[in-house]
C-alpha cells in the first residue's frame, strides 16, 4: 500500500491545467452569449467548441469542465433554465435525508470541476440511478 501511494503521490500533473481550464469557461460563456435562447444543442458542444482557437499547444477540443455551463450551452437559457429550476424545485419538495442531501451535493460539487456526470456513458447512467433512488423515497410500490 506504501508503494502505491508512493507512485500516486510522485505523479505530475499538467501545470497549465488551470489556465486551460479557465479557457474552456470562457468559450462556454461566449457560447451561451452567442446562443442564448436555443443553445447549441443536445450534443453539439464539440461542434462549436472546435471554432476556438487555443493557445495551448496540443491541447485538444473538450467540454468544459463544468456541467452547468455545459448543459446550458447545450440546452440555452430558457430549456436549461427551466429544467434546473424544476429538478431544484421536485428535490425541495421531497423531504429528502441527509444521506440523500449528500449524495445530491457531491453531485453539484464535482460538477463544478468536471463535466463526466453529462459526458461519460457510466456517469450519466449512475446519475440516473441516483437520483431514481432519491426521489422514489416514500413512493409506495402498490
Amino acid at each position: 500500500m506504501f508503494v502505491v501511494s508512493l507512485i500516486f503521490l510522485s505523479a505530475t500533473t499538467d501545470p497549465l491545467t488551470v489556465n486551460k481550464r479557465i479557457e474552456l469557461i470562457k468559450n462556454s460563456i461566449t457560447i451561451i452569449m452567442r446562443y442564448p435562447i436555443q443553445g447549441v444543442g443536445l450534443g453539439s458542444y464539440l461542434l462549436e467548441q472546435a471554432k476556438f482557437s487555443s493557445k495551448f499547444y496540443l491541447f485538444f477540443n473538450q467540454p468544459v469542465h463544468n456541467i452547468f455551463l455545459l448543459f446550458i450551452a447545450e440546452t440555452g437559457l430558457i430549456i436549461g433554465g427551466f429544467i434546473l429550476y424544476r429538478l431544484v424545485d421536485l428535490l425541495i419538495q421531497k423531504r429528502l435525508t441527509k444521506g440523500q442531501w449528500l449524495l445530491i451535493f457531491v453531485i453539484i460539487f464535482t460538477g463544478f470541476f468536471d463535466h463526466y456526470w453529462l459526458t461519460l456513458q457510466q456517469n450519466f447512467l449512475l446519475m440516473g440511478l441516483v437520483m431514481g433512488v432519491i426521489l422514489s423515497h416514500g413512493v409506495s410500490a402498490d
